[in-house]
């Protein structure tokens, strides 16, 4: 599933060529989408990020998208009337040629309209996350306050959209890693210096990944159709029976909440 740094970069691709456009046309491909109906033709005002969703911002309401396990979003300059690709759920049209592609292999993913013209309120509530590890109210203190309230594995603490909004298996590990915190340990074990660390971590972690253009092993794409980066400078994810590259111990896999987990059992305590 894509997670932050993923979600962030295609985000940052689509607010750059879309932003001030008009959406004109949309072609559904999957019935399951059949039942979105929009008010065309409507003018991107922005486009950013919340958690792991992505939100296009119009006058008349927002499109809330998510890519889910295997969906993918992709420029096209060119494009056959029927769909091209084998999983391509449908495709967005916007002026001065620009067409979009929404293509997703498993059908997970989800695109939803935010109509303003059915309120008398133009906010519509987004779903409710947590902390927002990129933004400033994401530091030791705030983590702090929800880690001493509850008693659960680390790991799965942070994969918790309502506790840390975006995080995923891939980031989660990598982050503990950095900050050798071993990912069953209980959230309110954790000492202030550890809290510090493991904030510190994740904000690192984060950066890179957005840096290299998120990690793709398999469906994940930016929208031109490019790999991400990351995956070359992961520390622990998926590199069970490998060497540490601080301690050189063996790196493990073991499941925390039904879940593998990757780390180092002789640097991560």
């Amino acid at each position: 599933m894509p997670e932050l740094p993923e979600v962030e970069t295609i985000v940052r691709e689509l607010r750059k060529k879309l932003s001030g456009k008009k959406l004109l046309r949309l072609e559904i491909f999957d019935r399951r989408l059949r039942r979105l109906r929009l008010p065309l033709p409507l003018k991107i005002s922005s486009v950013d990020r919340h958690g792991k969703y992505i939100v296009v911002h119009t006058k008349k309401g927002k499109l809330l998208l998510h890519l889910r396990m295997t969906g993918r979003l992709r420029f096209a300059k060119k494009v056959s009337r029927a769909p091209e690709e084998k999983h391509e759920r449908a495709r967005f049209y916007f002026g001065g040629g620009v067409i979009l592609k929404f293509i997703d292999s498993r059908r997970f993913g989800t695109i939803e309209w935010f109509d303003f013209t059915r309120y008398k309120w133009k906010t519509e509530k987004l779903p409710e996350l947590g902390l927002n590890p990129m933004k400033g109210e994401f530091n030791a203190g705030s983590l702090k306050d929800v880690l001493r309230l509850r008693s659960r594995a680390i790991r799965s603490l942070l994969l918790d959209q309502k506790i840390v909004a975006g995080l995923g298996t891939i980031y989660a590990d990598e982050a503990l890693w950095y900050a050798k915190i071993a990912p069953g340990r209980k959230s309110d074990s954790l000492t202030d210096a550890e809290v510090k660390r493991l904030v510190a971590s994740i904000k690192r972690v984060l950066r890179l990944a957005i840096k290299k253009g998120g990690t793709t092993f398999r469906d994940y794409r930016k929208t031109g159709g490019d790999p991400g980066g990351y995956q070359f400078f992961r520390k622990v994810y998926g590199r069970e029976g490998l060497p540490c590259f601080r301690c050189r111990g063996k790196i493990k896999r073991m499941k925390i909440g039904g879940r593998s987990a990757h780390f180092c059992p002789a640097c991560q305590k």
